[in-house]
């Protein structure tokens, strides 16, 4: 039997760049797990954490949106 992908864009509060936090997208397929960094940042105010994306109001919304679809479709 196999057991679906789940993928997560997750805001790493626990690093910080200068001011900001990494997102990082995190693979989980049974019980394995990866993460594996954006190379983006983005600040816990500009986050929407219930959506796991950037807030409506984020200035760099559009760009780390395609990063992320990028990566994820690879």
């Amino acid at each position: 039997a196999t057991t679906d992908m789940k993928i997560t864009v997750i805001l790493n509060k626990f690093n910080t760049l200068g001011g900001e936090h990494p997102l990082t997208l995190r693979i989980a397929q049974g019980k394995l797990r990866k993460l594996v960094s954006l190379g983006v940042s983005c600040s816990l105010e500009l986050w929407d954490f219930n959506k796991n994306a950037p807030k409506r109001n984020h200035p760099n919304k559009q760009v780390i949106e395609a990063i992320i679809d990028q990566t994820i479709h690879i």
